[in-house]
């Protein structure tokens, strides 16, 4: 049993990581291509305008996946259900999503460069509904996911390199990154109803008030998570200059390229994680270990990347003219470590009926972050930002850890 285990996770993650990592590797050249094109100043803009739509984004999202891919993980019969309710109610939150989106921007104190990036972004939004990925994820078929995100990015990568060539080309790369997705999330829908089902949608009241219920706290966590992972970005763009979050966002992008690794760990052990949770907890024990052993060895490796050649990847990757990166890299080196001490105790949480709690911890985080960035960006900028990121996990790290502790007990 333990080796058919070991077998299924093995080829979740390789199959995982062959679409994710070849997606990053042609992102990385992507990044590369438009940080040296449209100048750290166009760079800030375009990480701000992401952040600003990601946080919209989460309201689509509305932390179903986890709660769903755990659910058809144990009952495949029900995926016709889960898709054509989820999808529906997702498409409803995206139109409401982009019409707020669309306020805000009329709202915003920026130059219209600024609010044309966002609104161009943000129409990715109504394209996130159709994204399918809990339904392969729960059946499997990592290959499909892999498959679609490397042809997307293909495409993204060509794209950006005939059509951007200047700074006055930024609007263009912010299209084509919503034109990406949009077609990312149509080849994976396309799929679903050639190789398993029709869609018809629907709103079951009493099916989708259940699944709100228990995937209300993730949502809740995947808003805090973003707040501590992204209003930095935000707070600069308000506090500071577009240079300045040009800067940031070249030594954030690097740091996320590091830390890749431990989402991919988890969405690959999420279905055996969730399918004995319930049922052997010895199994269940068994996985975890192993799951948690392997996010920190990553995690070590991360860090002592970015620590040692801090410097030298910045000038790789971005050029001469983001050297200033270097600094808040070492800081976000810091964090990787913390990252995968909390993912390794706090991501199985999710699975295993603590949602709400986690929740909380996220929270106080997020708070915390919102705090400390309003102490430091004012004074250190891109420092100050990155300071506020690593002690923020650190107090999130401190809340996973009581919880864990406390409930763990109880489940093995």
């Amino acid at each position: 049993m333990r080796g058919l285990v070991g077998n299924n996770i093995y080829k979740n993650f390789v199959s995982l990581s062959a679409g994710e990592i070849v997606r990053k590797i042609i992102s990385f050249f992507t990044l590369v291509y438009l940080a040296r094109v449209i100048s750290p100043e166009g760079f800030g803009i375009l990480g701000f305008a992401i952040a600003i739509v990601y946080f919209f984004g989460l309201v689509v999202n509305f932390g179903i996946d986890t709660i769903a891919t755990r659910d058809l993980s144990r009952d495949r019969t029900l995926i016709p259900k889960y898709v054509n309710n989820i999808l529906t109610f997702r498409l409803l939150l995206s139109i409401g999503s982009f019409f707020l989106l669309s306020i805000f921007i009329l709202l915003i104190d920026k130059t219209p460069t600024y609010k044309i990036v966002i609104l161009l972004t943000g129409l990715s939004l109504l394209f996130n509904a159709t994204i399918l990925n809990f339904v392969f994820l729960a059946i499997e078929k990592m290959k499909y996911v892999a498959i679609r995100q490397i042809s997307t990015s293909i495409l993204s990568l060509i794209a950006i390199m005939v059509f951007v060539n200047t700074e006055a080309d930024l609007i263009i790369a912010s299209a084509i990154f919503s034109i990406s997705l949009i077609v990312n999330s149509f080849l994976l829908l396309f799929l679903y109803r050639k190789k398993y089902f029709a869609i018809n949608l629907s709103l079951d009241r009493i099916f989708l008030k259940n699944i709100i219920r228990e995937s209300y706290p993730l949502l809740v966590s995947s808003i805090m998570i973003s707040v501590y992972y992204n209003i930095d970005l935000i707070m600069l763009g308000f506090m500071r200059t577009p240079e300045e979050v040009g800067i940031y966002n070249a030594a954030y992008k690097i740091f996320m390229i590091a830390i890749l690794p431990f989402g991919l760990l988890f969405k690959a052990f999420t279905p055996t994680l969730a399918k004995y949770s319930g049922n052997d907890r010895a199994i269940t024990f068994s996985v975890f270990k192993y799951y948690a052993l392997i996010i920190l060895a990553f995690g070590v490796l991360a860090f002592l990347i970015l620590f040692i050649f801090s410097e030298q990847l910045v000038i790789l990757i971005f050029g001469i003219e983001y050297i200033r990166a270097a600094v808040p890299l070492l800081l976000l080196a810091l964090n990787a470590l913390v990252i995968s001490i909390n993912m390794s105790i706090g991501q199985p949480l999710t699975l295993w009926g603590y949602q709400k709690t986690y929740s909380i911890a996220i929270s106080i985080g997020a708070i915390a972050n919102i705090i400390l960035n309003f102490i430091f960006i004012p004074e250190y900028g891109y420092l100050g930002a990155a300071f506020a990121t690593m002690l923020t996990e650190v107090v999130v790290f401190v809340g996973l850890l009581f919880i864990f502790i406390r409930n763990m007990k109880n489940l093995f």
